[in-house]
C-alpha cells in the first residue's frame, strides 16, 4: 500500500498500476514522497542572435518541471525504488515517473 496525494496517485490509478493508495501513513506499507522542481528557461530568438532576430522572435521563456520520487518501506526503513523526470509541465511529469514505475514492477514479477 502505498500514501500519497496528488498527480502521481491519479497517475498510479489512470495507468492501471498494481498498488493500493491508502489516505494515512498508519495503513501504508510503503511511503511514496517526490519533490518538485521548476526552472525556468530563457532561449534567444533565432539561431544566430542579432538584432534583428531578437525583434522577430524576442526571448521566449519556458518552465522545466523535475520530479524527483522515491518510494520507501515503512518496515525496513529503506528506500526501495526512486526516479526522476523532466517534462514541460508536471502532468507529463508525474505520466513518466508512473510509466516508469509501472515497467519496473512488471519487470520484477
Amino acid at each position: 500500500m502505498f500514501s500519497r496525494k496528488g498527480d502521481l496517485s491519479a497517475q498510479i490509478i489512470q495507468q492501471k498500476v498494481p498498488l493500493q493508495i491508502v489516505t494515512g501513513q498508519n495503513q501504508a506499507d510503503y511511503i511514496l514522497t517526490g519533490q518538485p522542481n521548476a526552472t525556468a528557461e530563457t532561449r534567444k530568438g533565432a539561431a544566430g542572435g542579432g538584432v534583428l532576430s531578437g525583434i522577430v522572435n524576442p526571448e521566449r521563456h519556458g518552465t522545466q518541471y523535475n520530479l524527483s520520487v522515491k518510494i520507501e518501506s515503512v518496515s525496513l526503513k529503506v528506500v526501495v525504488w526512486a526516479s526522476n523526470s523532466g517534462n514541460q509541465d508536471v502532468q507529463h511529469a508525474a505520466e513518466d515517473i508512473v510509466r516508469k514505475l509501472k515497467k519496473d514492477l512488471s519487470s520484477t514479477k
